[in-house]
């Protein structure tokens, strides 16, 4: 598993290529957060960072931390249709309508 600094994170939590994420503050004992699943099937976690709670979806830090976006595209996939799978191997950059395109290929078989 190989670990990176979330970017905004100022040092304080890091997200892994599998994606879980930690607090760093106390390196010997630095522990996993909590993910929470919202309604819509995503993973969440919450960063304190200056006084303020962040509210960050999972593949987003993944996808940030381990996925090169030349193209700058605004969104992240999930291969497999699963939104609990946040590993690298299963992220991809996309645009909205790449993302629908997956979505109705995969749902329709084609």
């Amino acid at each position: 598993m190989i670990w990176k600094e979330v970017e905004e994170s100022k040092g304080r939590y890091e997200v892994s290529d599998l994606g879980l994420v930690r607090n760093t503050r106390r390196k010997k004992d630095s522990k996993v957060l909590k993910r929470y699943i919202e309604k819509h099937g995503y993973c969440r976690v919450s960063l304190s960072i200056d006084g303020r709670i962040l509210k960050k979806y999972i593949h987003v830090l993944v996808a940030q931390a381990f996925i090169p976006n030349p193209e700058r595209k605004e969104e992240v996939n999930h291969k497999d249709l699963d939104k609990t799978n946040n590993k690298k191997s299963n992220l991809e950059w996309v645009t909205k309508q790449e993302n629908i395109d997956h979505y109705i290929r995969s749902k329709h078989g084609k």
